[in-house]
């Protein structure tokens, strides 16, 4: 009765906090990424994959030891996928004012590596295709996207790279052909595109 509970709790929070994020990945309170399965865009081969993973996902279940306080982690906490593969994991680092939250694709790969400092997103966060190459880099202070971005394609070389400054795109912006030339910059200012 304890686990369902958990997972009932889990459930019913997941659902009322979540809204639209960045990079494709839902944010729970205070812009958290709480799932970067969820709206991957992955390329045509990738679909069964993802189906499958999805039904597994709705069987998922929480480690009965497991304390989960919303906003932070009270002590290291695993998620599973209904076939018994870990799918998430957040554990502490040193002081327990900061930790990091993994997220795994079914074969057992990393999908996606969150930072955080006092319950806030904080610092370099990296996501990964299924293939095991890096998908994104970016940087985060205090819940508020800020720093260097990096976007690659799946083949492993950059599409997409930039600055942001206090959640806003600033400075030079390059994108890039799948080939690796380069296809266009634009610059920024406050998010704004300058012409």
């Amino acid at each position: 009765m304890k686990n369902v509970l958990i997972i009932l709790i889990c459930f019913c929070t997941s659902a009322a906090l979540a809204q639209p994020g960045h990079e494709g990945h839902n944010h729970g309170p205070g812009g958290h990424p709480k799932d970067p399965h969820a709206g991957h865009s992955h390329l045509p081969g990738d679909k069964e994959a993802l189906e499958h993973e999805a039904n597994l996902d709705k069987e998922a279940t929480v480690n009965s030891d497991t304390m989960i306080t919303i906003g932070s982690i009270t002590r290291p906490a695993k998620k599973y996928f209904g076939n018994g593969k870990l799918k998430e994991e957040s554990y502490y680092l040193n002081d327990k004012t900061r930790a990091v939250t993994k997220w795994y694709y079914m074969d057992g790969k990393v999908s996606a590596e969150y930072n955080y400092k006092d319950g806030k997103i904080h610092g370099l966060q990296k996501t990964y295709y299924l293939n095991n190459k890096k998908k994104s880099e970016n940087y985060w202070a205090e819940d508020v996207q800020h720093g260097s971005y990096k976007k690659y394609y799946e083949n492993g070389l950059l599409k997409e790279e930039g600055e942001y400054d206090q959640g806003k795109k600033s400075g030079l912006w390059k994108n890039y052909n799948e080939d690796g030339t380069l296809a266009g910059k634009e610059k920024y200012k406050n998010g704004v595109e300058l012409k």
